[in-house]
């Protein structure tokens, strides 16, 4: 005991980790657990137990006041930026302590009194490794949300994980794994740094597209080790809206997972291009050549009910949009269709007035467009008829220099060519969708302001009707536009009732539109 009464001693290296309780649940909710439901049901703690020998227990030492030291506290900064580079205002800016690996002579991750005092780097003032860890503040999803990194090139923590996995999976049924979130890593959309925020294990400093990059290599590759170690398990992983093979997206991972699932990807207001678009979704034609699924998840974000009101009508008209946005780029057996609504929180409860248009519905069966996926179009014919042209394939290029809507070929190609792609070539399974009608007006070499997309399946056809950007609200309002048919078909309505042979259809802004031969 020091002059000031602190209390100083050695971590002893046989200390494990120790519960508040015997977990058979009897104790819960009862005994000393100081107001802290962390206390009470399970956290996992540290515990040090101090003996007075003394005889006279009155001078026995007593708990007066518990400090917790703040281990990320605020700091005021005069000249840093008060804006994140997509103009979001940063409200404050935290420190986080360093830790000095060097100082640490015997390796525990803790540095004694002798070794703090004698670190070489006086700025790093971390006395457990632990301290220097850091999440993105501000930036998860709410308090117990927790997107600490893990060193993935560590090939202990590989096998660690691949050992637990082996034996969780099997006890759970289950052969395989999903990850969230993945376009969230070490990058600018995660990290700001005013200085220092150098990541030991990298070398790099988080938040610089440097980081971003090495850590999604370092992701993808334990990704592909973890699948190869358990033998025949599927790896799924949450990918942005971007395509993966271009500036925006993700390139790491385009062969790190069996499935993609890309949340909120189609709207019923899909533009032909832009940061995204049904010109860009070609990515996932090129996962279908490889063998790999794609989930292509919908939400009526930007939709008839997000403008108009949450009328049965609005749904069912959203619905019949995503999901024809939906076959003009699915493959059979490859490719799959989820309905939701315009915000993600997720289950399978029953709807309510701010998530369907009716109450008391169970979300799997209200948000299911079962009437339109019964209408049978068969498969695509994988052909385009004669006198109407491919749509183009658009890619987000860094090559020569920056461009957003380069066009790397069309939808009955099977490969694609660009300096930018890897190895400059990506093969993929071609869609063949067309443009039924285009305008005359374009907003970009290839891209009209508006256009009637369309694709051929064995017993019918789909269209939808769209300008290049999407989701505009005013798009719902353009006259609509009428398509004369080769031959006539049976127009398949919202509710999914088919009608009489028809020789040509109108179709609205965003509309969807099954045609059956």
């Amino acid at each position: 005991m020091t002059k000031n009464q602190n209390v100083i001693w050695s971590v002893p290296t046989d200390w494990v980790r120790a519960t508040t309780h015997d977990g058979s649940g009897a104790s819960y909710g009862g005994g000393q657990y100081f107001g802290s439901t962390y206390v009470r049901d399970g956290g996992k703690l540290y515990v040090a137990r101090i003996r007075w020998s003394g005889s006279d227990p009155e001078h026995r030492p007593r708990v007066k006041e518990v400090k917790l030291k703040n281990s990320f506290q605020t700091v005021k900064l005069t000249d840093a930026p008060t804006e994140t580079p997509d103009g979001k205002t940063i409200e404050r800016w935290r420190k986080v302590r360093g830790f000095d690996k060097s100082a640490d002579l015997n390796g525990d991750n803790y540095l004694s009194w002798s070794e703090y005092k004698n670190r070489s780097n006086k700025q790093a003032t971390a006395r457990f490794r632990w301290e220097s860890r850091v999440i993105p503040f501000g930036r998860m999803w709410n308090q117990n949300s927790s997107w600490a990194l893990t060193n993935l090139a560590n090939p202990n923590y590989l096998a660690l994980m691949s050992d637990y996995y082996a034996s969780t999976w099997s006890e759970q049924g289950l052969n395989g794994a999903y990850n969230d979130d993945t376009n969230k890593l070490l990058g600018p959309n995660q990290f700001h740094v005013y200085s220092g925020g150098r990541v030991a294990e990298l070398d790099v400093v988080a938040g610089s597209e440097a980081a971003d990059q090495l850590y999604q290599t370092q992701f993808a590759k334990f990704l592909q080790d973890l699948s190869e170690r358990q033998n025949n398990s599927l790896i799924s992983v949450n990918v942005g809206t971007a395509n993966l093979l271009g500036r925006n997206g993700q390139q790491a991972l385009t062969e790190a997972a069996s499935l993609y699932l890309r949340e909120h990807y189609i709207f019923p207001s899909t533009g032909f291009s832009g940061y995204a678009g049904i010109a860009k979704y070609w990515d996932n034609s090129v996962f279908a050549n490889d063998g790999r699924s794609v989930i292509f998840q919908a939400s009526t974000r930007y939709g008839r009910v997000q403008y108009f009101g949450s009328s049965k009508d609005n749904w069912q008209q959203d619905q019949y949009s995503a999901l024809a946005i939906y076959y003009l780029n699915s493959h059979p057996e490859l490719s799959f269709f989820n309905q939701w609504n315009n915000g993600y929180v997720y289950g399978s409860d029953n709807t309510s007035a701010d998530n369907f248009w009716q109450s008391g519905v169970p979300k799997n069966m209200a948000y299911q467009p079962s009437t339109l996926l019964a209408a049978d179009l068969g498969q695509p014919a994988q052909q385009i008829p004669e006198g109407y042209e491919p749509i183009p394939l658009m890619l987000s290029t860094e090559t020569p220099s920056p461009a957003d809507y380069t066009i790397v070929g069309d939808t009955s190609q099977t490969s694609v060519v660009h300096v930018d792609l890897p190895d400059g070539i990506s093969h993929l399974l071609p869609t063949y969708t067309y443009f039924l009608y285009q305008s005359d007006n374009t907003v970009v070499t290839g891209g009209p302001e508006d256009m009637v997309l369309a694709r051929e399946f064995t017993k019918g056809k789909v269209l939808y009707r769209t300008d290049f950007f999407g989701k505009s609200s005013d798009f719902y309002r353009s006259e609509p536009v009428t398509v004369y048919l080769d031959t006539p078909m049976r127009v398949v309505g919202a509710d999914g009732q088919i009608g009489d042979y028809v020789e040509e259809v109108t179709i609205g802004g965003y509309q969807g539109l099954f045609l059956l031969y």
